[in-house]
């Protein structure tokens, strides 16, 4: 035992001061003068026996009050708190790690990790002497060096405590100590002057986690800067639970998917379910639950073994395009950050789509469109069927009621209509071209050369005779780009049913020009066979042959169907390439911004805004960092004039599913990591480290004066007892 204030021990000579006033008073029998003498000599004997244990009492109860309440004053100390308070390094010097990862949120008998860890960060605090100093580190990506250098104010550090959550991330322990270890050091501003060796400190370092092994890295420096001492360090288990009971299951991944073929607007969300255990066991059935903003969707149940991964389909027809933010969501565990899943759905709308048919004809199969038309229809449950008008009846259509145009072997238009199309695509529709033989490439220039890819040079007929490419003066296709949103889906078996194709005559483009554009599939002599630009906001795309067989043999291949289903998605902006993109917690998101752009707000899941301004915005990109809660994420822009909204930006931010591993290190390993030992050796050789699961080994002041007070009231119980209740005999 030591004593924050050892000089009031002197309190305990008061405890003499009874025992001289007892020696004094002591009570002598007097002289009685009576003739039964033996009787009286008994009656004296009696009473002095009990007066003598009376005595005895009162005095021990005096003696206990005024020792007790020196003791208190002087402030007791035990267990390691007295071998510290006794030891010559002087006062110490306490970092308090707390694990701030994502882990720390489990809850087990409805107190979560970190709520135990904070009651033990207290306890730590409490227990400070007078002298000692200590700062705080929450552990986190990035850690947080909550005080700038270490202080005695335990009212401050108890503020800050109070003050803590613990995060959605992970978390990296060994940075963590040696971030704190640093904060130990002496600053060079508060080092001694002159050229005396450099001062040794008692410091420690004491770790609050879960022990969850994710946490667990890299060893720490222990170096205190600034002076000739290692710190010491004690890992210390805030969970006393065995590694079953920590048995953990999560959504580790969620993906959202089109799918082609069935309802309008259905989508299929995937999740994978993956159990992080330990225990061996049959399948538990899990029940899992798509849901948006307003309510759930879908609802089903999984089947998930302990320590193994379970994919799971959800679909849902959605009541409207867009961008639709959903969440999958398990029923909840220990964990339940991790039991939910957050996508942005990209709703594919319908394409309402208008075929101006070049060259009708009472034949069908001599229809211009007779190919093209069948192929929109075939298969697309999930798509309007197209509305087919001749050029004469283009001037009488509202091209407004449409997304997409698609010009099939139209030869020539009215200049009114023209200027109608190009204003269509500015506004973010589509269009498609297809050549025919006498194709007015000057009016096609002239009208909408500002949405053409290139300008158009005129029409090239494959001619065996004169030197044209293949035996029967054909060209192929060749060169596909298959990262191409149209064309990736050629990738496989399907690419030979494109690139048989055989063309006889082909549109050329003028060489060269400014306007940035993407060659889907050439001819094999090398020249451009499918076109796609960007126009304004719309979209265009030429195809240089014919959609029926005058010039080309694509109508009757396998690859034309799927290939123009492609392309009315593609200019309908119905087939944006899927976003992989899958943001966690702490990692920075890349917005890309269009052009005209003034100002961009993101709106995170509690509502904060963060504003950017034009000259924020690089090259069409912008890097968001404030990805710290999951949840979902929307993006507005300013073009001109009020916000809005800009859907295809919105994102999702989920947390790491490594934090989901719950299964603890035992103390021996964490300590030994943190170190850079072996598990095995002795702690204390390796930097004077203390092995500990649990807080203990010492009693804070506090409660020592505590249980000193208490005594000292039933001390004073006691002695108020005993003066006051006297039996009558003795009165």
């Amino acid at each position: 035992m030591s004593f924050l204030n050892p000089l009031m021990l002197l309190g305990l000579l008061a405890a003499a001061v009874p025992i001289v006033i007892h020696l004094i008073h002591k009570r002598r029998p007097r002289p009685q003068y009576f003739g039964a003498i033996e009787l009286v000599l008994r009656s004296v004997e009696r009473v002095e026996r009990r007066w003598r244990l009376r005595r005895l009492l009162l005095l021990l109860s005096r003696v206990a009050l005024l020792a007790m309440l020196a003791l208190a004053a002087a402030g007791p100390l035990l267990g390691r708190e007295a071998e510290r308070g006794t030891s010559s390094a002087g006062p110490e010097r306490l970092a308090i790690v707390l694990d701030g990862s994502l882990s720390m949120r489990a809850r087990y008998g409805g107190t979560s990790s970190f709520a135990r860890a904070l009651t033990a960060a207290r306890n730590l605090v409490d227990r400070m002497g007078p002298e000692d100093q200590a700062v705080l580190v929450l552990a986190g990506r990035p850690n947080r060096l909550l005080v700038d250098r270490p202080t005695p104010d335990r009212g401050q550090l108890l503020r800050l405590l109070d003050s803590l959550e613990p995060g959605y991330g992970p978390a990296e322990l060994g940075e963590a100590v040696s971030t704190a270890v640093t904060a130990l050091g002496t600053p060079k501003d508060a080092a001694p002057e002159g050229e005396g060796e450099a001062p040794e400190v008692a410091a420690r370092v004491v770790v609050l986690s879960d022990l969850a092994q994710h946490a667990f890295q890299s060893a720490a420096a222990l170096d205190v800067p600034g002076t000739r001492s290692k710190a010491r360090v004690e890992v210390v288990d805030v969970l006393d639970e065995a590694a079953k009971v920590r048995a953990n299951h999560a959504i580790a991944r969620a993906e959202a998917v089109n799918v082609p073929g069935e309802a309008p607007r259905t989508v299929e969300v995937r999740a994978r379910v993956q159990s992080f255990s330990t225990e061996g066991g049959g399948a538990q059935p899990l029940d899992i639950t798509l849901r948006s903003q307003e309510r759930d969707l879908e609802a089903g149940s999984v089947d998930v073994v302990p320590g193994t991964i379970v994919d799971k389909a959800l679909r849902h027809a959605f009541d409207r395009p867009g961008h639709i933010p959903v969440t999958v969501a398990l029923e909840p565990d220990a964990l339940a950050e991790d039991d939910v899943r957050h996508v942005v759905v990209e709703v594919r709308r319908p394409v309402r789509t208008l075929i101006v048919d070049g060259a009708p004809s009472g034949v069908p199969k001599e229809d211009e469109v007779f190919y093209l038309e069948r192929a929109l229809l075939a298969g697309a449950a999930d798509q309007p069927p197209p509305r087919v008008i001749t050029a004469d009846d283009l001037s009488r259509t509202d091209l407004a009621a449409f997304d997409v145009v698609m010009l099939a072997g139209v030869a020539t238009f009215t200049r009114a209509d023209g200027a109608r199309l190009a204003e269509h695509v500015e506004r973010g529709g589509g269009l498609f071209i297809s050549a025919t033989e006498g194709l007015d490439v000057d009016l096609y220039n002239a009208e909408l050369g500002a949405v053409l890819p290139r300008t158009l040079r005129g029409m090239k007929i494959v001619d065996a005779e004169r030197g044209g490419v293949g035996s029967a003066g054909e060209v192929g296709l060749a060169d596909p780009d298959l990262e191409h949103p149209v064309m990736e889906i050629f990738r496989g078996d399907g690419l030979g049913g494109l690139l048989s194709t055989k063309t006889q005559g082909y549109l050329l483009f003028q060489p060269g020009g400014q306007k940035a554009m993407s060659v889907l599939v050439s001819h094999s002599d090398g020249q451009p066979a499918l076109v796609a630009a960007q126009a304004g906001q719309g979209r265009v795309i030429v195809l240089t042959t014919s959609v029926d067989r005058d010039l080309s043999d694509l109508p009757i291949r396998p690859a034309f169907v799927p290939l123009m289903r492609q392309v009315i998605l593609y200019l309908g902006d119905a087939l944006a390439a899927p976003d992989l993109r899958d943001t966690l917690v702490g990692q920075p998101r890349e917005l890309r911004v269009p052009n005209g752009v003034q100002e961009l707000t993101v709106i995170g899941p509690d509502g904060a805004e963060t504003d950017f301004s034009a000259g924020d915005i690089e090259n069409g990109k912008l890097a968001f960092a404030k990805t710290d809660l999951p949840g979902q994420y929307r993006v507005e822009a300013v073009f001109a004039g009020p916000p809005e909204p800009l859907r295809g930006e919105d994102f999702a931010v989920n947390v790491d599913p490594t934090e989901s591993d719950l299964r603890p290190l035992s103390v021996a390993e964490a300590q030994a990591i943190l170190l850079g030992t072996a598990p095995d050796a002795d702690p204390e050789v390796a930097a004077g480290a203390t092995r500990t699961k649990l807080l203990g080994g010492g009693v804070s002041p506090e409660a020592l004066v505590g249980v000193l007070l208490l005594l000292m009231v039933l001390s004073f119980l006691l002695e108020s007892a005993l003066t006051t209740s006297r039996p009558a005999k003795a009165r």
